[in-house]
């Protein structure tokens, strides 16, 4: 299971509204509030009061964001947590993990945006329901309903006049497996946040769920890398070099009993005519510095654990 010990947390849970309006005056962040419940949220040894002190540390947020028309937010360098914006600055997602006192992950988070037509903030709080999700790889959700993850890189795409946006993000799993996945995000007429689509060249998958064994190596992460390309003019395929999802290839090991990564074989996820296209055998050459992004560590608030170290605990890394 990924998470447990919801029953005796459920009254202790704080309702948070949704779309609150802009107060006249700027309250400043309750630091020292939330540096109290950050710890009492990675250090006690009660699941329900660490899942209510995430509650808490959302209230918080949500209180500052509530009060002001900027986006920035100066977050101490205690709080470990990702935050990741997009070039255009109209939005931030915040999110963060608990490791559970008795086993697995539990993930949090909010996601504040500017709203197009006035100059206030919607705030929206993430409600992670990924334990009660069926076919998660099937689902389209909002912020009440899910997929929870620890969100390391975000890359922006535009299809006609409507932007989408992937985040790639970490499930620390259970101890056997972990996870990473490709969510999708973009955002409704109405301004309210959508996770997943079917942007999959054929596939009806809305997000990607990659599960492999922990303490073993799997990379997913954006990046500029070379790939082989069909001209119809030329008898060979020629080399180009793009922007791409890349992720190492896996299979299942029956010694294990979950998926590994195969070597170094390399395959990829490269936008064209609006979709993801799947690419295989990619020539994976090292990018420059100033082109890649590990995915290994979170913008800003880094905390996860690197791939040769995720079967720790990402407060082990702090």
């Amino acid at each position: 299971m990924k998470k447990t010990a919801y029953c005796a947390f459920l009254g202790l849970i704080i309702t948070i509204s949704i779309h609150a309006p802009v107060l006249a005056h700027k309250t400043d962040l309750k630091t020292d509030s939330l540096l109290k419940q950050w710890n009492i949220m990675l250090n006690s040894l009660s699941d329900s009061l660490q899942m209510a002190a995430s509650q808490k540390v959302k209230a918080i947020f949500h209180e500052y964001f509530n009060t002001t028309q900027d986006l920035h937010i100066d977050i101490p360098k205690e709080i470990k947590l990702s935050l990741l914006a997009p070039s255009d600055s109209t939005f931030i997602i915040l999110t963060w993990n608990i490791a559970l006192s008795s086993q697995g992950y539990y993930y949090d988070g909010l996601i504040v945006a500017k709203n197009k037509t006035d100059s206030n903030l919607s705030i929206f709080p993430l409600t992670d329901k990924s334990e009660e999700m069926r076919n998660p790889e099937m689902s389209i959700t909002n912020p009440d309903n899910w997929y929870g993850a620890l969100y390391y890189q975000l890359a922006e795409f535009k299809t006609g006049k409507d932007k989408f946006y992937v985040l790639l993000g970490w499930d620390g799993g259970n101890g056997i497996i972990q996870r990473k996945l490709i969510e999708i995000l973009h955002f409704n007429k109405d301004y309210s946040p959508q996770f997943g689509s079917k942007i999959l060249n054929q596939s009806p998958k809305t997000r990607i769920i990659f599960e492999y064994a922990s303490g073993s190596y799997f990379a997913l992460r954006y990046e500029k890398q070379y790939y082989r390309k069909r001209v119809w003019y030329k008898r060979k395929p020629v080399t180009e070099r793009a922007s791409m999802i890349v992720m190492n290839r896996l299979i299942y090991e029956p010694m294990v009993g979950a998926n590994v990564a195969v070597g170094n074989i390399l395959d990829a996820y490269l936008y064209a005519d609006g979709k993801l296209v799947l690419i295989k055998d990619i020539d994976a050459r090292n990018p420059s510095e100033k082109n890649r992004s590990s995915g290994k560590n979170p913008p800003q608030q880094g905390l996860l654990p690197s791939d040769e170290e995720s079967n720790k605990k990402p407060s082990e890394n702090f």
